[in-house]
């Protein structure tokens, strides 16, 4: 059994979906770790689409490694920027409900869900988060 300082690193695959559905969605680069020190999660994410695909609705990051405690707003700040995305220029925020992360923007207005229609074939971003687990 671990205890609770117990450190811990991995990979995970991470699977932009679009309406929780995938369809025609190619990538060029997909990768995602992780390191799990305690109940605290660092999670990185970085992708590169090829195609965007057909399905339609609300952009989430699926196959996250572990299941946070709370379901509550996490700030995400791009590690090198993203492209390829409107509107463009701000903050990525993920929001993490059990099994996925919403994909949003901080606008001036407010905050706003990205959907498909935000994407590229040739989209990209980077983020890294923390949450406890």
């Amino acid at each position: 059994m671990a205890g609770p300082f117990s450190y811990e690193e991995g990979v995970w695959v991470p699977v932009l979906s679009f309406g929780n559905l995938s369809v025609g969605i190619t990538y060029a680069f997909q990768t995602g770790q992780y390191t799990k020190i305690g109940r605290q999660l660092h999670l990185y994410c970085n992708i590169v689409l090829t195609s965007k695909g057909v399905s339609v609705g609300t952009a989430r990051i699926r196959g996250i490694p572990f299941v946070p405690v709370y379901n509550f707003p996490i700030v995400a700040l791009p590690s090198s920027g993203m492209a390829g995305l409107t509107p463009g220029g701000a903050i990525l925020i993920g929001m993490t409900p059990p099994d996925h992360i919403n994909l949003m923007f901080q606008t001036a207005a407010g905050v706003i869900m990205l959907t498909d229609a935000n994407f590229t074939n040739a989209s990209s971003f980077r983020f890294g988060l923390i949450y406890i687990i």
